[in-house]
């Protein structure tokens, strides 16, 4: 096939065309030869139209070159283009502003109530000390009365005053016995404000949970016995040594074992123990196989004052604050206290505490 006009040999429209194929180029700020002479810089589209004399199977015998200028279209896009850019970056800029200004003003109202909030815990930090010291003082006058009058109890009981008869010897043991129980609850409503007002200060030392939980079973087998209640302590091998005060530990294990005679009949059995886990810290637990508690009383069992449907039922009330200064106690050395039962099956008390 013989070439007309320039060389498009290495035009890839035009060898496109040559193979059967129509193509089309854009050209930016490019040339034309037209009739009316050359014309320079402009935005073209050149189409490459194979022409076969024989129909579409024939060879190409030549190709036909078209030129459409599309300077003035391209321009009317850049333009376009242009426009929605700026409006682009206008209502970017707009949102931006927007958002700066939503973000201050809830930077402003967020400081303000943070302000409001550190004020209101000022206050109630300060009410909180106000009633531990209220307590305090209400609990110490109560105490001092009341240990006079166990005092005296005891001594009448002891025939220091002259001889007593057996109805006498009876109501000075009510009497002692209910000073007593006055003297706990004032104890236990004195721990629970001081713990609710952060001015429980724990004195800790190397302590061996084992020993201490030994010492705590020995002291109510008294009890356990006058039940006929099996108290064992599983405690057998090298020492559990932890950090913790050991005066408030012994004030949870006193309450744990307390509540598992009270609500184990005689009879039954009672077990404490220890187990280390793996190097997490301890886990101690008290086990009964008591009346057990309610599945619907377990959830709120160390609120302030809840006492199970047992609990009010027995002979020896309680304060329902006991539980609740076990929580508080464990809390403060870092552990976690929860409760297992079974209603008629018997209660597994446990909590785990960190090694420091």
């Amino acid at each position: 096939m013989d070439q007309i006009g320039e060389d498009r040999s290495h035009n890839p429209g035009f060898l496109a065309a040559r193979h059967g194929k129509v193509a089309s180029l854009l050209t930016r700020g490019g040339k034309i030869y037209a009739f009316e002479g050359t014309v320079e810089d402009r935005d073209m589209i050149t189409s490459y139209i194979p022409i076969r004399s024989d129909g579409a199977g024939a060879p190409v015998e030549a190709v036909f070159e078209l030129y459409y200028d599309v300077t003035p279209f391209l321009q009317r896009m850049e333009f376009t283009r242009g426009v929605v850019v700026v409006v682009v970056v206008l209502a970017l800029g707009l949102l931006y502003g927007a958002l700066f200004f939503i973000v201050r003003r809830a930077d402003g109202i967020i400081k303000r109530q943070y302000a409001d909030l550190a004020a209101a815990n000022c206050e109630l930090e300060k009410a909180n000390e106000t009633q531990a010291d209220f307590a305090a003082m209400i609990a110490h006058d109560l105490r001092s009365p009341l240990t006079a009058v166990m005092s005296a109890a005891t001594l009448l009981e002891d025939g220091l005053a002259g001889p007593i008869n057996e109805e006498q010897w009876g109501l000075l043991a009510n009497i002692e016995s209910q000073s007593r129980r006055l003297v706990d609850l004032v104890n236990d409503f004195l721990d629970v404000s001081k713990l609710e007002a952060g001015h429980i200060n724990l004195v800790k030392e190397e302590v061996d949970l084992k020993a201490l939980i030994q010492g705590s079973a020995e002291n109510y087998l008294i009890l356990a016995r006058g039940k006929q209640i099996s108290l064992k302590s599983q405690v057998e091998g090298a020492p559990v040594r932890i950090q913790a005060d050991p005066r408030r530990l012994e004030q949870v294990f006193a309450n744990l074992l307390s509540n598992a005679i009270k609500f184990t009949k005689e009879g039954g059995d009672i077990e404490v123990g220890v187990t280390e886990l793996d190097g997490e810290g301890a886990k101690v637990w008290v086990k009964d196989n008591g009346v057990g508690i309610p599945p619907q009383e377990v959830v709120s069992l160390f609120e302030k004052y809840r006492q199970t449907t047992s609990g009010k039922a027995s002979k020896d009330k309680g304060t329902g604050l006991g539980l609740v200064i076990c929580k508080m106690i464990v809390e403060a050395h870092g552990g976690k206290i929860w409760v297992e039962s079974e209603e008629g099956r018997g209660t597994t008390f446990a909590f785990k505490l960190p090694y420091q």
